[in-house]
């Protein structure tokens, strides 16, 4: 199932974009789209973050950032959130890089498409 880039309103939201902490980097529209993406998936699920952060092993403060796209997105939190949802993290990874694509390109996000031009594109 196509997700449209509407169904993600945290991708509008450019409070995020800001950096926090002294070693902290940008919260950028991939973060953001794969946030969302994760976010998406729990609630299919059917689970809270606090049931989930018990099934996944990820602290409730981690998940919780990580799913309100509070903090840059952390691979290894994405394989281990994918893992215990048995979901492929390719295909979600790659859904999160064509919504991404998208805000971009509809103006939802200010900033260039650096990174992140389409395969089809080359």
């Amino acid at each position: 199932m196509q997700l449209c880039v509407a169904h993600f309103p945290i991708l509008g939201n450019l409070s995020h974009m800001e950096k926090k902490g002294s070693n902290a980097r940008a919260i950028g529209p991939m973060s953001l789209a794969t946030s969302a993406e994760l976010r998406a998936e729990i609630a299919r699920k059917g689970y809270s973050v606090q049931q989930f952060a018990r099934i996944s092993g990820l602290p409730v403060s981690t998940l919780h950032k990580t799913l309100k796209g509070h903090r840059v997105v952390d691979v290894e939190d994405v394989f281990s959130i994918c893992e215990a949802l048995g979901v492929d993290p390719g295909a979600l990874i790659d859904m999160a890089a064509e919504n991404a694509r998208s805000a971009l390109d509809d103006g939802m996000l200010p900033g260039g498409r650096e990174g992140m031009s389409r395969s089809e594109e080359h």
